[in-house]
């Protein structure tokens, strides 16, 4: 088939992507309008506590009882449900995510949450556009128009800037700056865990200069935090192990192995290493170069040692790169976001989570065929 020759639009396409478009806007402007009290059961607290102590007292940044009375002073009396943590919302990020917090801590609870929001955001749909052009702005935002941006507003999470850090390093990459993409990559570590497929990737295929400037890029990140909190780099791994099966469902692969009984270590190990060496089988039979980088991806997601719906956000940017962002993976996506994010049994989670990410794997691939799907935002209708 000639990809040139592209079918007309049917009568509902404009219309379609005039919805997609609206509905981001709703979305974005329902998570910024909220009051303090939704933006306190969010995931902003834990970081503004990140951001306070590690610009007041950095060497308690990570200890449990300092975090503990940083958060009576952000939300008060009221207390978080998280099994073992005595009603504490514990501070997990790594150390160098605590200096990136400390200018929004200092503007409060509801002003420096909603900066917060909305920096994310601006940065997720910057990531977009880096891979799917600057003048095709309504792709990126319908892209995102769903449920896995909710959560993110929702939760005030981190994954913007992973997404902004993935598109700038594609568009480097392409463009044959080596060096520069390893060092956008650098904006990845804001959650290190969801890009191992990222790293298996490109050690399989001895892109050296890329991991050259991601390692210079994760350096110059230490370095600051040597300066400003040294004490804490120490005590974020253990930190970040110890809320394995309390923080929400786990819905990767060594989650999955966790749920059906096989001890924390083990199921770690295994499932990590099982889902990278999968990942880089898969991804040395994509059909093209962007599809291969797409599912590197979606397998950092499966190999993640902790994977939230509210990380999911991350696959609408592997549909885009892969230009499979169309509205029949997309709803998937959207519907299976919506089923994981609530409290549904760890087993039936971690199972639909390593079905969704395993299903987009074999899509973005070619495995299963890459179906013509309704173009809203895809190849079709002059899109890339």
């Amino acid at each position: 088939m000639d990809r040139s020759a592209r079918p007309e639009a049917p009568p509902w396409w404009g219309f379609g992507q005039a919805l997609l478009v609206a509905s981001f806007v709703v979305m974005v402007g329902l998570g910024l309008l909220r009051g303090d009290r939704q933006l306190k059961n969010s995931d902003w607290p834990s970081f503004m506590v990140a951001g306070r102590l590690v610009a007041a007292q950095p060497n308690q940044l990570y200890d449990r009882e300092a975090e503990r009375r940083e958060q009576r002073l952000i939300v008060g009396p009221g207390s978080y449900d998280l099994a073992g943590y005595g009603g504490l919302l514990p501070v997990v990020a790594p150390p160098w995510v605590a200096l990136y917090a400390v200018p929004f801590a200092a503007l409060g609870i509801g002003a420096g949450g909603r900066i917060w929001i909305l920096v994310q955001v601006l940065a997720l749909v910057a990531g977009l556009l880096l891979v799917s052009g600057g003048r095709e702005l309504v792709r990126a935002l319908a892209a995102v128009a769903g449920v896995p941006l909710v959560l993110l507003v929702g939760n005030a999470q981190l994954d913007g800037i992973l997404v902004l850090g993935l598109g700038l390093a594609w568009r480097l990459y392409s463009n044959e700056r080596m060096v520069w993409a390893g060092v956008a990559l650098g904006l990845t570590l804001v959650k290190p865990h969801l890009v191992l497929g990222v790293a298996a990737g490109l050690i399989a295929a001895r892109c050296w200069r890329v991991l050259l400037g991601w390692s210079l890029g994760g350096l110059a990140l230490l370095a600051a935090t040597l300066v400003w909190a040294p004490g804490a780099l120490g005590a974020w791994p253990s930190a970040a192990l110890a809320t394995a099966g309390h923080n929400g469902n786990d819905l990767s692969l060594p989650g999955l192995l966790y749920v059906a009984g096989l001890a924390p270590l083990p199921a770690l190990l295994v499932g990590t290493l099982a889902a990278l060496g999968l990942t880089i089988l898969i991804a040395s039979r994509a059909p093209d170069r962007a599809a291969a980088a797409a599912v590197l991806v979606l397998g950092g997601l499966l190999a993640a040692p902790h994977l939230l719906a509210t990380d999911l956000v991350v696959a609408c940017f592997a549909l885009v790169l892969s230009s499979m962002a169309a509205v029949v993976p997309l709803l998937v996506l959207s519907i299976a976001s919506l089923v994981l994010a609530v409290r549904i049994p760890a087993a039936a989670a971690a199972c639909g989570g390593c079905l969704l990410v395993a299903g987009l794997l074999a899509g973005v691939a070619g495995i299963a065929g890459r179906p013509w799907a309704l173009g809203i935002i895809g190849r079709e209708f002059g899109s890339r």
